[in-house]
């Protein structure tokens, strides 16, 4: 979560929004959302932004630093508690980071 919110605090500029929020599914996931309003990214990048050391460079006026990868830790941590990590993006548009625990057998 630290990852993920630090990431949408990091592309999303002064004045634009970040929501956390939380929900159940219809059959009993539970669903952490990060949404931004930031610089966001295209379907085809969403891939790379996933691979171990898949940094982007969605933007000139966008300065960021890190090793490129945080995505990919959390998208394996998730998958090795059974659930799963998505992200929905559209560049000048924001990004959708969803996490899905799987309700307990």
């Amino acid at each position: 979560m630290i990852n993920l919110i630090s990431n949408a605090h990091k592309f999303t500029p002064d004045g634009g929004e970040i929501v956390i929020s939380a929900d159940t599914n219809e059959i009993g996931d539970k669903i952490i959302s990060i949404a931004d309003s930031g610089v966001g990214i295209s379907e085809s990048e969403i891939d790379k932004a996933l691979e171990p050391f898949g940094q982007l460079r969605t933007s000139a006026h966008v300065s960021h630093e890190g090793t490129g990868l945080g995505l990919s830790i959390s998208k394996k941590l998730m998958e090795l508690h059974g659930g799963e990590l998505e992200i929905r993006s559209l560049p000048n548009s924001g990004t959708i980071v969803e996490l899905r625990f799987p309700q307990p057998d």
